[in-house]
């Protein structure tokens, strides 16, 4: 067995001896003062700002014609001649389509005929009553039977108008239900006629949200047929009573008939209206979270002072699609803890790491790059 000389074991003993004191004089952490400094907190804030926290909804519906005129038959005959199909444009009194009038134009030419005899009997009994050789009875006599004869030529003139079908007024054929040869009997429909001058649309609205519109209000249409158009309308009248089954009323939205492509849209097109049924427009607005330190009697937000958290009580008023306005407590331009406000305490200190927007936040500009601001009471926003 081979035997360490004795100057081995105390260089040993030399080397862990060295070792200990170094572990011993090693660096365990920052100083008391450094321990004892508070980290900044970061955290996520929201500006108070004024924003639009106003509600709208989405109806559809069909778009149609303000007008649209069913055109009868006024008599009973047989079609002759249709001049239009559907979807022509027409004036007022153009000639739609003619019925076989023959049996009608001579009784017409047969009324015509003794109105002229009446006429003459009559003037000759007035030369006669005239020169007194015909009696004041005899002169009446002819005088009625000559009205008797002029109403009979109205009356078969009218007959005969009947058997000519017109356009009641401008617009687009949007029916045709006759055809040339097909009989026709009175007070059957032949045509529908729409003036498209004035399109609308109706769509149910709801009983709790109608309270929110007024005759005249701004609507914004489109339409699945011109998706790239947005037509500006408005609410053209509300009507007095709410259906009984669905509870809704309805509610008759005009569009404007200047837009570019108001030529383009037909009646039956598909369309899809937004409607503002709750104004709040400029009012100071959080996020509903940031409420949720509130205490059971009130509402309370914790604002940034000074790079601290400061409790403070403010008055709400309504919310909208995870949003409160702030009536009362808070000014315009602080910034407030914008989530789990409930993780935080008063004096607490913070640092803003992000800024909480709302949708009708106005962009701001970010010098520096950095996207948060530099201080609680700075105004850039953050994204």
């Amino acid at each position: 067995m081979r035997v360490f000389p004795w100057s081995c074991f105390l260089t040993l003993a030399l080397l862990l001896g060295l070792a200990a004191c170094s572990d011993e004089s090693g660096d365990d952490g920052p100083p008391v003062e450094e321990a004892a400094e508070e980290r900044a907190q970061p955290v996520g804030v929201v500006e108070l700002l004024p924003r639009d926290l106003s509600r709208s909804i989405t109806v559809s519906g069909q778009i149609q014609a303000l007008r649209t005129v069913s055109l009868a038959s006024q008599m009973t005959g047989t079609v002759e001649e249709v001049r239009v199909e559907e979807g022509d444009r027409v004036r007022a009194g153009d000639v739609l389509a003619r019925l076989d009038l023959s049996e009608q134009q001579a009784e017409l030419d047969r009324a015509r005929a003794l109105e002229a005899k009446e006429q003459a009997a009559y003037e000759r009994v007035q030369e006669l009553r005239a020169r007194e050789f015909s009696s004041q009875a005899a002169y009446e006599q002819q005088k009625a039977d000559l009205a008797v004869a002029q109403s009979e030529v109205r009356l078969w003139e009218r007959r005969v108008a009947f058997g000519t079908l017109t356009a009641p007024t401008d617009g687009v054929v949007t029916a045709r239900h006759i055809e040339p040869g097909e009989a026709i009997s009175t007070a059957d429909a032949a045509f529908e006629v729409a003036n498209t001058s004035t399109l609308v649309l109706h769509a149910g609205v709801s009983e709790l949200n109608v309270g929110g519109l007024a005759v005249g209000d701004p609507v914004s249409v489109r339409l699945d047929a011109l998706p790239d158009h947005t037509f500006d309308a408005s609410i053209r009248r509300i009507f007095p009573q709410a259906d009984a089954d669905s509870r809704q009323v309805r509610v008759e939205v005009q569009l404007d008939p200047d837009h570019e492509a108001f030529r383009q849209v037909r009646p039956g097109y598909l369309a899809r209206a937004t409607l503002l049924v709750d104004r709040r427009a400029g009012v100071l607005a959080v996020p509903t979270e940031a409420l949720l330190a509130s205490d059971d009697d009130q509402d309370v937000l914790f604002v940034i002072t000074n790079d601290r958290l400061k409790r403070q009580p403010v008055t709400t008023g309504g919310s909208s699609r995870g949003w409160t306005e702030i009536l009362d407590g808070a000014e315009e331009g602080l910034y407030a803890v914008a989530s789990n406000p409930a993780n935080f305490r008063e004096d607490q200190h913070v640092r803003i790491a992000r800024v909480v927007h709302h949708p009708s936040d106005p962009e701001r500009d970010d010098p520096d790059g950095s996207g948060v601001p530099t201080a609680p009471t700075a105004s850039e926003d953050a994204p």
